[in-house]
């Protein structure tokens, strides 16, 4: 096949067959197919977009560039998966409630990109606990714990893997067509039958227009249904943090506070307690049609019996964490970006995902070591009044010429109203 004009027929919107998609991924994986026009194809596709045969050719062509994971019967497994965000923690509540209810949770998931925290960086800051379990131990951990949490093996979806990082250095990570085929393919690989997505959208979200995140919420249900999922998709608000913080190790202990003292927590964390029980219910009732009311109930009495906690530490156990307690930074200060009082009325959420990482909560380069212990908690959200100099959040930080950093951004993120703005709701929309 000539690859110069598959990638003529992707600019002039004409539709690619299966076999030129499978000839491009099984190639590019195979390293016969050279970078530069692995590159101009991901351009052309992230200007003109694919159809849904073409999402779904391309889906399955990555997905077999691997194997996909069986599961012994009667095992019922399910997943969640969050297009992320600045405070995004559900999954680590998700996963041990779900194997609470019976289900099994074979979870893939990432790191930080860019402004956005990584699942697995959070997990990481528990002690020993190992994100790289080979598919054996994963299984093994799946169906005796009924829950776990990894990164993506080689096994797995090997050609997405090795297109995702030519994609984040030729900026077409934000291509849906291309979102939706990684996302996909390495959830059906998973061996999965239900999954839902949470997909964000806000300044703090990776997609960050309205319009876009429905698009995408679409396209992933779409072509998960085509693959044989049951799948569905909530829009959810990411225009401040979810919950109260922003970290490593502290998201991990908020996770634990709920999971610990769900009805005291419930007051402060409501936002991420809220999600994490919508996402748990829009899951069941995809998969068993249990009505909604039901299956929050449910959930609100797993975690009020400290059972989804018992869980939680067996599964983190499971996969090597020491039971050491977290660590914060041994220094920390309160601080307000305001000289008058009034009402949050907005928070720059992307600007406090850079705060994080210019605090050394992410990376700005792919071999950038993270610093687990610095973070943000934040006393008040849109909406809260703020008395002069009250302070608005307090900053974990080991470096002081990286706060300074932080505190610049953390300034600009915040506006303050003399009259109360409605606050963000939730949950925008159920696809």
């Amino acid at each position: 096949m000539n690859v110069t004009q598959i990638i003529r027929k992707v600019q002039e919107s004409v539709s690619l067959s299966k076999e030129e998609i499978y000839y491009v991924i099984e190639n590019y994986h195979q390293e016969n197919l050279p970078v530069y026009q692995m590159s101009a194809l991901l351009m052309a596709i992230y200007f003109k977009g694919l159809n849904l045969d073409e999402k779904r050719f391309l889906t399955k062509a990555m997905l077999e560039s691997g194997i996909k994971v069986d599961w012994p019967e009667p095992a019922i497994m399910v997943d969640k998966h969050s297009t992320g965000g600045t405070g995004d923690k559900t999954s680590i509540l998700l996963a041990p409630l779900l194997a609470c209810m019976g289900y099994k949770v074979p979870m893939m998931a990432g790191r930080g990109l860019g402004h956005t925290g990584g699942t697995l960086d959070k997990l990481e800051s528990l002690d020993g606990y190992n994100v790289n379990l080979d598919l054996k131990a994963f299984k093994k951990c799946v169906l005796e714990v009924g829950a776990s949490i990894i990164g993506q093996t080689n096994d797995l979806c090997p050609a997405d893997k090795k297109l995702y990082a030519l994609r984040d250095v030729t900026a077409t990570v934000s291509s849906l067509p291309l979102i939706t085929a990684s996302i996909v393919s390495k959830k059906v690989a998973e061996g999965v039958s239900s999954i839902v997505y949470d997909v964000k959208t806000g300044s703090g979200a990776f997609i960050k227009k309205y319009d876009d995140s429905i698009k995408l919420a679409e396209s992933l249900v779409e072509t998960s249904k085509e693959l044989g999922l049951n799948a569905t998709a909530l829009i959810t608000d990411m225009s401040q943090p979810l919950g109260r913080t922003v970290g490593n190790a502290i998201e991990m202990q908020e996770c634990f506070e709920i999971m610990q003292n769900f009805k005291e927590s419930k007051k402060l964390y409501g936002d991420t307690v809220d999600l994490t029980l919508e996402l748990c219910a829009q899951l069941i009732f995809k998969k068993e049609s249990t009505p909604k009311t039901e299956s929050i109930n449910k959930a609100v009495k797993l975690f009020e019996s400290g059972k989804v906690f018992e869980k939680a530490l067996e599964m983190f156990k499971a996969q090597g964490w020491t039971g050491k307690e977290l660590k914060l930074a041994d220094h920390h200060i309160e601080h307000s970006p305001f000289k008058k009082s009034g009402y949050v009325d907005k928070i720059d959420n992307e600007s406090v995902g850079w705060a994080s990482v210019e605090l050394g909560g992410g990376r700005k380069k792919l071999e950038d070591l993270i610093d687990s212990e610095v973070g943000f908690y934040f006393y008040k959200k849109i909406g809260d009044f703020v008395e002069k100099d009250e302070p608005v959040v307090k900053i974990y930080y080991n470096d002081k010429a990286k706060l300074e950093s932080a505190i610049k951004l953390l300034d600009q993120s915040f506006s303050l109203s003399d009259t109360q703005p409605e606050t963000p709701k939730l949950i925008r929309k159920a696809i």
